[in-house]
């Protein structure tokens, strides 16, 4: 798994994670569940689900289709489908796929505070730019209810988050 590849503005991790998630949604083997980080099914060849952070973890950080993973480690399947290996993400990795978690939801503070551990840490521009963005994000729909709006608020968000510098 690539670890390093992610980067450090919620503009660009966004943009990221939306190229990221067209490919899973374009992909056989892979069906987008938001409330699944990158779940393979039991049998090797079952469709793994994955959230727009899991999106990121099966292509920028190269996590296989049917290794488990989630926010803090990538569990490895062995070749007899039973054994397994855990690697650890790094600390800021976790805390940027946690960051996106937040963003898919239009949570730009929550991200923001979650990037930076408290959101006491953060640049004081970048709190005052989140507050802006979220008082005119309209409601970010579940993906699930309505996928192209939730696509349509998303690409907004990039855009903003873009503008504003964070």
């Amino acid at each position: 798994a690539n670890a390093n590849a992610l980067p450090d503005t919620l503009h660009e991790l966004l943009a990221v994670g939306l190229k990221d998630m067209r490919i899973c949604e374009n992909a056989p083997g892979y069906l987008i569940e938001m409330d699944k980080w990158h779940r393979p099914g039991a049998l090797h060849g079952d469709i793994c689900r994955v959230c727009l952070a899991g999106s990121v973890m099966a292509n920028t950080l190269e996590v296989r289709l049917y290794d488990w993973a989630n926010e803090y480690c990538v569990m490895a399947k062995g070749q007899d489908n039973v054994g397994t290996d855990t690697i650890s993400w790094p600390e800021d990795t976790s805390r940027k796929l946690q960051a996106l978690d937040c963003l898919r939801t239009g949570a730009v503070g929550n991200a923001l505070g979650v990037l930076y551990e408290d959101i006491d840490n953060a640049p004081s521009a970048d709190i005052g730019a989140s507050e802006r963005i979220e008082r005119k994000l309209p409601e970010v729909p579940d993906y699930g209810d309505d996928q192209g709006l939730w696509w349509v608020r998303m690409t907004w968000l990039q855009s903003e988050l873009a503008r504003e510098g964070i």
